[in-house]
């Protein structure tokens, strides 16, 4: 039981770092946010995504979203 109620707790964590690296990049809308958001399906890309800096953020959603 404990080591599911550890999981959960990791991967609410894990979503609180993502929104906030997101909330963090300047000049996107909330729509862009979300979008972003909704490219890092995985967790090998939210771990990547999580390593870049916040200009790397901003060019790494522009380049996925076209």
């Amino acid at each position: 039981m404990s080591n599911l109620m550890e999981k959960i707790e990791r991967y609410q964590e894990a979503k609180e770092n993502i929104w906030s690296a997101i909330k963090e990049i300047p000049y996107l809308d909330d729509r862009t946010r979300y979008m972003a958001a909704d490219l890092l399906d995985t967790n090998a890309k939210k771990d990547f995504f999580l390593m870049l800096s916040i200009e790397e953020h901003s060019n790494w959603i522009k380049y996925k979203l076209g």
